[in-house]
């Protein structure tokens, strides 16, 4: 029994049959496996632009132009007001910070003077709260800036002429009319639609064709940011539209196309099952028949020689019906193969193309504002030109945590992605060569599965040449950045807690030392002599070694906070612009690839 079921299985076409089982069991997996990292790389795209976008409101990176000095229109937009020290004055007009020559005041500056909040603690022994940050500016500051932004909204929208001499003096003069008459309590300036009839009337631009329309948008776009949270937003705008882009791949892979796959399958399981007893039918045939010819050849028992007859034409019997069974699977295979796998494999062939290109328009977007906008990030100053020191918040570090789980997600959403997509098409590839061999003696026509085969080779070939790699390597690759920037997060705020600690220490001796103080004065308030020993000796030197200690950790912890946004700063800009290059290239091709494949319709 044995020896018959090896002999059965080593039969070509059993075992090719069992191959187009084993292919389509593989398709069906892959197709599974295929749709589920589909969805999750639709849901990392939105996932990792709304990262980036809470990432950025903890950085506080702006964008300096290279005309930022040369156009009063865009010089009013990256300027920020003095602050006023009195809660009842209004924040001034950027304009007359400009004729005051103080370009690099920062709108952040603490609302309360430092020297005031000195003056109130004076009484304390050590003033230890002068090491914590400036307190945020008051609800009035942000009043007036409102107040601001709204003049300047209208300005801000309109369109910048050319860069000629007669508009450049024509602007100037205009905002040198402004800046003159905005101490006044009435401005005698010209109105904003005065402004625009008057510089439509020296430059009229000339009309944009629509072929040079999204090249246009890209570049205002890419030049109209001014900080790193409205780059992030435009960038996770464009990666919703991408993941929104997915959706019709998705459903065409949980739609019809399933259902297709499993009927395939359970009718190449039945064709395998039907050939197999097939198969093994004709060898019992073949040794009966041996058995019958050995027997006609002695001539000897009769009966037993018409026994023997009687199997072997009952087996062929049972041939013809088995047969009958494997012609009728396997041209309802032929069927579903040619009436509904074979338009379904060209639809979702022409659902990967709408899908890659309208990805790779969203790409490309993003990639010409990183491109354009990234490297000119500056990190605030003040007026003395030092960086600003902004501490790592919990939120802040929790961002930085969730924005690299969001990158480790995409990255690894979009290999399982493309691994899955090459394994489906293998499959398919596979099982659609072995439909050409005939497994009955009927004549099958294999003009349409032909055509099948050499879009699945095509297919095949293209993805494999897709370079997914270096996609994947450069997301992995800011995956390691945004893990570096955690680490420094880390470190600083181990020495925020450390140097908390401390201070903590320190006021705890020194109000301690106060009530030994306080409690010694009147013991020797009743005598005329003090003793000339300071029995506070000791607990000063501790209180003196416990400052020194937060002195200490303030000098590290300041220079920690500044390496922080340092590498956050020289991260972004080194990593940022690779992720959306490679993924644009990658886009870009998957495009052209698909459309090719279009061509096989």
């Amino acid at each position: 029994m044995g020896c018959t079921a090896s002999q059965l299985m080593d039969e070509v076409t059993v075992s090719r049959c069992k191959q187009r089982r084993s292919f389509m069991k593989k398709a069906v997996q892959a197709r599974h496996h295929l749709a589920a990292a589909h969805s999750d790389y639709l849901r990392s795209l939105r996932n990792t632009g709304s990262a980036f976008t809470n990432f950025s409101d903890f950085l506080s990176l702006s964008i300096v132009h290279s005309h930022q000095f040369s156009s009063p229109v865009f010089l009013r937009s990256f300027q920020s007001p003095p602050i006023s020290t009195n809660t009842t004055d209004t924040v001034s007009s950027p304009l007359q910070t400009n004729n005051k020559g103080e370009e690099g005041k920062s709108a952040f500056a603490p609302s309360t003077p430092m020297s005031k909040r000195t003056s109130q603690s004076s009484s304390s022994v050590w003033n230890w709260e002068e090491y914590y940050p400036p307190s945020p500016p008051g609800s009035d500051f942000f009043d007036g800036l409102n107040e601001r932004r709204e003049k300047e909204h209208v300005d801000h929208h309109l369109p910048v002429p050319e860069e000629d001499d007669d508009s450049e003096e024509e602007v100037g003069s205009f905002f040198d009319r402004y800046s003159r008459t905005t101490g006044s309590s009435k401005m005698t300036s010209p109105s904003s639609s005065e402004f625009l009839n008057m510089r439509r009337a020296k430059a009229t631009p000339p009309p944009v064709s629509e072929s040079k329309g999204e090249e246009a948008g890209m570049m205002r776009a890419a030049f109209g940011y001014r900080n790193l949270k409205e780059i992030t937003e435009a960038l996770e705008e464009n990666f919703v539209k991408a993941a929104s882009a997915g959706r019709g791949v998705l459903g065409l892979l949980n739609a019809n196309h399933c259902s297709t796959l499993e009927r395939l399958l359970a009718w190449e399981k039945k064709l395998f099952k039907e050939v197999k007893a097939r198969e093994e039918l004709k060898l019992k045939h073949g040794k009966k028949l041996s058995q019958l010819h050995s027997q006609e050849h002695t001539g000897k028992n009769v009966d037993k020689l018409n026994k023997t007859k009687a199997s072997v034409n009952r087996m062929q019997s049972l041939i013809l019906v088995t047969s009958q069974a494997v012609s009728a699977t396997s041209s309802a295979i032929i069927g579903v193969r040619d009436g509904e796998f074979r338009p379904e494999i060209f639809q979702l062939c022409s659902g990967f193309y709408e899908m890659w290109r309208s990805m790779k328009q969203s790409h490309e977007i993003q990639n010409h504002i990183v491109q354009q906008a990234v490297h000119r990030l500056v990190l605030h100053s003040d007026n003395s030109g030092h960086l600003r020191d902004y501490s790592t918040s919990d939120m802040h570090r929790q961002a930085t945590c969730d924005l690299e789980s969001a990158l480790a997600d995409w990255h690894s959403s979009f290999t399982q992605m493309v691994k899955f997509h090459k394994d489906y098409i293998r499959a398919l590839h596979a099982w659609l060569e072995l439909t050409q061999i005939q497994v009955t003696n009927l004549p099958i026509d294999t003009s349409d599965s032909s055509l099948l085969v050499s879009l699945c080779e095509e297919w095949r070939q293209i993805l494999d040449r897709l370079p997914d790699t270096v996609a994947a390597e450069s997301i992995g690759s800011f995956k390691n950045m945004i893990h570096s920037i955690s680490v420094k997060q880390a470190e600083e705020m181990k020495i925020k807690k450390r140097m908390e600690t401390y201070s903590k220490e320190v006021e705890r001796k020194t109000l301690s030392m106060r009530r030994i103080e306080n409690k010694l004065r009147r013991q020797y308030s009743n005598f005329s002599d003090t003793p000339t020993d300071d029995p506070l000796k000791e607990s000063k030197l501790e209180i003196a070694s416990c400052k020194r200690k937060v002195e200490d950790e303030m000098a590290r912890y300041r220079k920690a906070v500044k390496v922080s946004r340092e590498v956050s700063m020289n991260n972004i800009q080194t990593g940022l612009p690779g992720i959306f290059q490679s993924i644009q290239a990658f886009s870009d091709l998957s495009t052209d690839a698909f459309q090719k494949l279009n061509t096989f319709k």
